[in-house]
């Protein structure tokens, strides 16, 4: 490969990350839409809850009442409590709100401290940190599977295949196995590297 292509993969990279970053500032300067269910929340409302007096808003956070229902809302501003007023009749998903449960309601401010509810749902103390875990358990399992089945050839400047999957020991006891020149990727003990046809076998077996 030629070093040209070399740096245009890089140049290509760079381009795509500023585009990146560039649409993560452009997202912050776009103010609320309605048409799209784009409401303020708790964190825009806590600094000055009386200029969104009138206006639909979306809160969230946790039940510390129920007659009437209150929820104390974390912002960046500290801790706001706000009366989610109708908030029992007005549940869409799970059940009445129980103190501890996290909800989210939707509706009118009707002054600083009172939300006027159109439609609110209720989730149990433990469904946050279980969709975490869950989600830590997939990430951890799909890095795993990247750094055994693949590596960087610093030749190539690029990540390729291996021929054998390492075990996951075998990285965390040597993770310069993680860069390897071509013609120097590790094999199984016992085993001879794969000749092409048995290479792309695995290869396909490994997509697949």
């Amino acid at each position: 490969m030629r070093l040209g292509d070399h740096w245009k993969r890089l140049l290509t990279l760079g381009l795509l990350v500023g585009v990146l970053c560039g649409l993560f500032v452009w997202y912050g300067t776009v103010t609320y839409n309605p048409a799209l269910n784009d409401y303020p929340t708790e964190d825009d409302i806590a600094p000055t809850p009386e200029s969104y007096v009138g206006d639909r808003v979306t809160l969230g956070g946790e039940v510390v009442a129920t007659e009437p229902v209150v929820a104390a809302l974390d912002t960046a501003d500290g801790p706001w409590r706000v009366t989610l007023a109708d908030a029992d009749a007005a549940i869409v998903r799970g059940d009445e709100p129980a103190v501890g449960e996290r909800i989210s309601a939707h509706g009118t401010l009707t002054d600083a401290n009172t939300l006027a509810t159109d439609r609110a749902y209720t989730r149990e103390p433990w469904e946050w940190p279980y969709m975490y875990a869950i989600s830590l358990v997939g990430a951890v399992w799909v890095l795993g599977r990247a750094v055994t089945g693949w590596r960087f050839d610093p030749d190539q400047r690029m990540v390729v295949p291996r021929e054998h999957r390492l075990a996951l020991g075998t990285v965390l006891a040597s993770p310069s196995v993680l860069v390897s020149p071509a013609g120097t990727d590790a094999t199984p003990d016992g085993d001879e590297p794969a000749d092409p046809d048995e290479a792309a076998t695995i290869g396909g077996e490994r997509d697949g």
